[in-house]
């Protein structure tokens, strides 16, 4: 089944939705590191760090919703063409191997927390992270050339990320995500493993971060690999990969949610920062306390 105006105007309808509930969301993170020194924990940095990704990725996606909604042949020219339409994108698939690369960060120090909790106390932060975040370039670095070398110019019937990438460069992004996701998954079971109950309610935030980052990206990636792997045919494949953008939406806008949900210590924040922003001024230390 092709892609067709009405998949398009529902793609984009929830992708504008989504920057909205998203960036609202990522902002208030962001903004609540920058003020107060107490959250520039590494954690905190790595988080900050997840959040201006996710951001990045949620402002690539309107791309999409400007392809979708132009009725300007130039523009729909331009925007069906595979090369071009990587150009466009290329920040975004950047950021989102970015996001992926973090996430596993996140999971690895947080293994390295828990089972070597002296030495993890040791290390300088910059320098630790910087080592940490290396497979995270290399990742997000490879995928960028491997698609340029492999580019075509062929017609997309919609211009997004998984149609922005082809043949080797689409299985290198694919199968490096499937293999960070793997190393999410064992990192974070041998943290919640090795952990005492204190410290599992203390990463509760951390845990529902993880599952829900590790649910939606397997999801998005084995459903389309499935179906070529099946060979389905590619009208079919390329429709899912591009409904794939909901799962994506909601990896790029939860992190605020999960944490005022989950954090006490959050709360309180976010809900002093939102009220003080419509005017209503109160006291951080009493807001949201659980």
């Amino acid at each position: 089944m092709p892609i067709n105006d009405t998949d398009r105007y529902i793609i984009s309808s929830g992708i504008i939705v989504f920057n909205i509930i998203g960036l609202f969301g990522n902002i208030n993170v962001i903004y609540a590191h920058y003020r107060l020194p107490a959250l520039r924990t590494r954690f905190g940095i790595l988080l900050t760090l997840l959040c201006i990704s996710q951001s990045i990725c949620l402002m690539s996606e309107p791309i999409t919703a400007i392809y979708s909604f132009s009725k300007i042949p130039v523009v729909f020219d331009i925007y069906s063409i595979r090369s071009t339409c990587f150009t466009f994108f290329m920040i975004g698939i950047f950021s989102h191997c970015t996001l992926t690369g973090l996430m596993t960060t996140i999971s690895v120090d947080l293994f390295i927390s828990v089972v070597f909790p002296l030495r993890h106390c040791q290390f300088h932060t910059p320098p630790y992270l910087l080592v940490l975040s290396i497979p995270t370039l290399i990742y997000g670095c490879s995928v960028i050339t491997v698609a340029n070398m492999t580019m075509d110019s062929e017609i997309v019937p919609i211009c997004n990320i998984p149609l922005a990438l082809k043949g080797l460069g689409s299985r290198f992004w694919y199968y490096g995500a499937f293999i960070l996701c793997a190393v999410i998954l064992v990192t974070y079971n041998g943290a919640i493993q090795s952990s005492t109950k204190i410290e599992k309610k203390a990463i509760r935030s951390i845990s529902v971060l993880v599952i829900v980052f590790v649910v939606t990206r397997f999801l998005g990636t084995l459903s389309s690999n499935f179906l070529i792997l099946i060979e389905v045919d590619t009208d079919t494949v390329e429709l899912v990969q591009s409904y794939n953008v909901y799962i994506a939406l909601v990896n790029y806008s939860t992190t605020f949610y999960i944490c005022i949900s989950r954090s006490a210590e959050y709360r309180r924040i976010f809900v002093y920062q939102i009220t003080r922003f419509i005017g209503i001024r109160g006291d951080e230390s009493r807001i949201g306390s659980s």
